[in-house]
């Protein structure tokens, strides 16, 4: 059975049935001002731009009035539905992605004696970490490691009350190709599917979109981007997601039966963010809630706080007390 998207922008009504592919398929256009009878129709690659241009040429050219040469509502319509297809599609991954993890945790009953030779003493921490730093070959850099193994367990923490998230969060910052991806894989590496989300991208609303598909994909999760650009569209869904432990974005849906809906989507929480970064500067309220660790040698970074003052992160006497010289807060 083919999946069929539906999409509206202004007086547009767009419909385009996939052929087996996330981006390919029949797009039908037509204007609800003109009518049906001026309907265009072709296969498209809709992430293509060059597939995309010769669409709406065409489609300009066999009607004119339907479809203004001049006009770019076209263009713009069929862009927004490829976003929300992509979406789509990255939502649907997810859930395969969870329900073969599901069985797959079914099926691997691991023995109580085991888990309490494994959990049941102290030294966890020391023990995980060397136990990953093994398996992946990383030389040195434990104290980072430790860090960012604590923000990522962290966000199985419950909150202590509502809207106050326990976890921490955490900037890796370095030398482009020092490790700071390297130091985060590993850690993700001993860590249940479940608890680890990364990524490489991701659109504005994506976050919403997975979560609407599946309510629990973000509850008590670490979000774990391959680096500071791919957070660069989330900021707002981000920053209450830290503050709060929770996000949520009322819009109207212009596609589907029900046009002109008002819809809200939810994402539940609580997370905690693990940023590798060249950087010396994220968002500014971002950033506020967010530790800052320098990798490799840090007499070579500058980390910029939110009132636009600049310390060198080495053991100089004017640190806090209690704060590490090699981590501390960007506030």
């Amino acid at each position: 059975m083919s999946t069929v998207y539906e999409y509206a922008l202004e007086s547009l009504s767009l419909e385009f049935e996939l052929d087996g592919t996330p981006s390919r398929g029949h797009l039908t256009v037509w204007n609800e001002k003109v009518g049906e009878e001026q309907t265009f129709g072709a296969r498209i690659d809709i992430a293509s731009s060059k597939a995309v241009a010769t669409y709406v040429k065409e489609a300009q050219a066999l009607y004119p009035k339907a479809f203004p040469a001049d006009d770019l509502t076209l263009r713009t319509a069929i862009n927004e539905l490829g976003i929300h297809v992509k979406d789509d599609e990255r939502a649907r991954k997810a859930r395969a992605s969870e329900e073969e993890d599901e069985e797959t945790d079914s099926e691997a009953a691991v023995d109580e004696d085991v888990i309490e030779n494994l959990i049941g003493k102290e030294g966890v921490l020391d023990r995980y970490v060397e136990a990953v730093a093994k398996a992946r070959k990383v030389h040195g850099d434990r104290s980072e490691m430790k860090l960012v193994a604590l923000g990522a367990l962290s966000a199985q923490l419950e909150p202590p009350s509502a809207d106050n998230p326990a976890g921490a969060n955490v900037v890796l910052i370095g030398e482009p190709g020092r490790g700071k991806n390297y130091i985060a894989d590993a850690v993700a590496s001993g860590l249940p599917k479940a608890f680890v989300y990364s990524f490489e991208s991701a659109s504005e609303k994506s976050f919403y979109y997975q979560a609407d598909a599946n309510p629990e994909r973000f509850r008590h999760t670490w979000v774990y981007p391959n680096e500071a650009e791919a957070t660069d569209r989330l900021v707002e869904t981000l920053r209450p997601l830290l503050s709060k432990g929770s996000a949520s974005h009322k819009t109207v849906d212009t596609s589907g039966e029900d046009s002109n809906a008002f819809r809200e989507f939810d994402i539940a929480g609580p997370i905690t963010v693990t940023i590798p970064t060249t950087r010396n500067k994220l968002d500014t309220q971002l950033q506020t809630r967010m530790l800052w660790t320098c990798v490799g040698f840090v007499d070579c970074f500058r980390l910029r706080t939110v009132r636009g003052k600049e310390s060198i992160a080495t053991n100089k006497p004017d640190l806090p007390i209690g704060v590490s010289p090699r981590s501390h807060p960007a506030g």
